[in-house]
């Protein structure tokens, strides 16, 4: 089980790392050996893999599969992450009319486990910015460490919400940081 989460971990890594040869070779090594793995991460590398893998699976069938990992394992930050961000990127395409609310709620959930998961607050940044919710907005950025230098989003968000916010100040700062 080890050496199938370590492929997982590795499928995972070289996706954000966008090194798509290591993604494929640690997604085809855990996938091989996923009948070793506990439920939760079984349920995990399916929803990442995708559920037809090696085939490509449809938008619904990824969000249920992460909408099980959540299910599975409530207490995975980066599983309600990922549902999250399967509300946010899919929700309107599926023809959900809550797919805003509810990857904010699964974004929501992954910061009451992992306060600080930044992916989540980033999405989270996003969701409120795009919805107009400055009040909610204004609270998380004023709670929010700009820390994490490693994520290349992280001037996209700031400058989004400055957006928001109407923020001249933090517009002007972002834009010289693209």
């Amino acid at each position: 089980p080890t050496f199938t989460l370590a492929a997982l971990g590795l499928a995972v890594s070289a996706d954000r790392a966008n090194a798509a040869e290591q993604h494929d070779r640690g997604l085809a090594m855990a996938w091989a050996r996923r009948d070793a793995l506990p439920a939760a991460d079984r349920a995990y590398l399916v929803a990442f893999a995708g559920p037809r893998y090696p085939q490509p699976s449809s938008a619904r069938e990824s969000l249920a599969a992460w909408d099980e990992v959540v299910r599975i394992a409530p207490d995975r930050a980066d599983g309600w992450y990922e549902l999250g961000e399967s509300f946010y990127f899919d929700g309107e395409l599926l023809g959900l009319r809550n797919g805003a609310e509810r990857a904010e709620d699964a974004f929501r959930h992954a910061l009451e486990i992992n306060p600080s998961f930044v992916p989540a607050r980033r999405m989270l940044t996003l969701v409120l910015a795009r919805r107009g919710d400055t009040s909610a907005l204004r609270g998380l950025v004023m709670t929010s460490s700009d820390a994490d230098s490693s994520d290349a989003s992280r001037v996209f968000v700031r400058w989004r919400a400055a957006q928001a916010l109407h923020d001249t100040r933090e517009l002007a700062r972002a834009r010289r940081a693209f």
